[in-house]
């Protein structure tokens, strides 16, 4: 999928539709929810895959945290922006 850029990047900010931001924070919700219940060896699998033990359970660690995080925050976000819009 392609989007046309708007604003310069170099403000600091992204600019995406409340339909871009939905799907994103539905892909975000589904993988935290995953890694939450995955399997044992699927979180040891990961962990394999990031690195050596130390750095890949604490890179797998990281990355559940920023999924908590970013899934949280941009659902809060986009309903404070709905519910503006909808005054």
């Amino acid at each position: 999928m392609e989007r046309e850029s708007r604003g310069d990047v170099r403000d600091g900010e992204v600019v995406l539709e409340a339909c871009e931001v939905e799907r994103l924070v539905n892909v975000l919700d589904r993988l935290d929810d995953w890694l939450s219940h995955a399997q044992p060896d699927t979180l040891e699998d990961m962990v394999e895959f990031l690195g050596p033990a130390r750095l890949g359970r604490t890179a797998a660690e990281g990355i559940v945290e920023v999924l908590d995080f970013y899934s949280a925050e941009l659902n809060r976000r986009l309903r404070s922006a709905q519910t503006q819009v909808d005054g």
